[in-house]
């Protein structure tokens, strides 16, 4: 099996049905899950490794909070424009 098809495979079966009845929306093309809760955005996406292979898929996700309002108040208070919405973010 593809390292894409393998991975939307586990996605579907194993975090599919723990996140939707969460309210997380799964994007398949991306591949990525995302929700709004109040003025935040929540995401989590994958990013498959190059050295995947047939069979194995490597990859690492991708993890943050948004908020148009966030960056409102960031200007506001700081005088000066954030690049983007992003109040926090990691990868794993």
């Amino acid at each position: 099996m593809k390292p894409k098809d393998l991975l939307n495979f586990y996605i579907k079966t194993d975090l599919l049905p723990l996140l939707e009845p969460l309210g997380f929306k799964y994007a398949k093309s991306v591949p990525k899950f995302s929700r709004k809760t109040g003025p935040f955005s929540l995401s989590l996406s994958f990013s498959i490794s190059r050295y995947s292979s047939q069979d194995e898929c490597i990859f690492w996700t991708m993890w943050d909070v948004s908020s148009n309002e966030y960056g409102k108040w960031y200007e506001q208070t700081w005088d000066t424009q954030l690049a983007n919405n992003v109040v926090v973010a990691s990868a794993d």
